[in-house]
């Protein structure tokens, strides 16, 4: 399968570290893996993805038209989402693209305006399968939500530790 995601800042955060995490484990299953983004520090990490870069200075439209055109380029079929990024949901449902979502956080607490709770309602019903952490946060969600969804617990990803930090370690007693 080919699959897709837009990340936008590589740091050893909860969102992204789950999503490197999981496109890793695919990458090792023979998927291929594309990952939309402007960071450049992605090029620190050696990583089996293809990398598709915005200019940092690009606005949305231009990256929802690069996202929209790889996507059919490379004929993604899934496009993994962790937050509701306006211009890659309207890139990957005007593909056709299923999208697989990931809620991450408490929806309470990412959804803490009206604004914020429809726009999230939107991306969770738009998408075709949902990922949750915990079955709190499932059981937090309108049914038609929890009936395509699952929950997948958080993983621990050591290995990449030392890519994300440049702190210089040192031993204080």
């Amino acid at each position: 399968m080919r699959i897709g995601t837009y990340l936008y800042k590589v740091q050893f955060g909860g969102g992204e570290k789950q999503l490197i995490f999981l496109c890793k484990e695919l990458a090792g299953k023979g998927h291929e893996i594309v990952i939309f983004t402007a960071d450049e520090t992605i090029k620190n990490i050696k990583l089996p993805f293809t990398i598709i870069l915005f200019k940092k200075d690009s606005n949305k439209i231009t990256r929802y038209k690069i996202i929209r055109q790889n996507i059919r380029r490379k004929r993604l079929d899934w496009f993994l989402m962790f937050y509701p990024q306006d211009f890659v949901l309207a890139a990957a449902l005007l593909t056709k693209t299923p999208i697989l979502s990931f809620l991450c956080v408490d929806c309470q607490f990412y959804a803490k305006n009206i604004l914020r709770k429809l726009i999230q309602s939107f991306w969770l019903g738009c998408s075709k399968k949902v990922v949750f952490q915990t079955e709190r946060v499932r059981e937090a969600m309108p049914r038609y939500i929890r009936q395509k969804s699952v929950v997948i617990p958080n993983p621990i990803m050591i290995e990449y530790c030392n890519s994300f930090y440049t702190i210089e370690k040192r031993h204080v007693v």
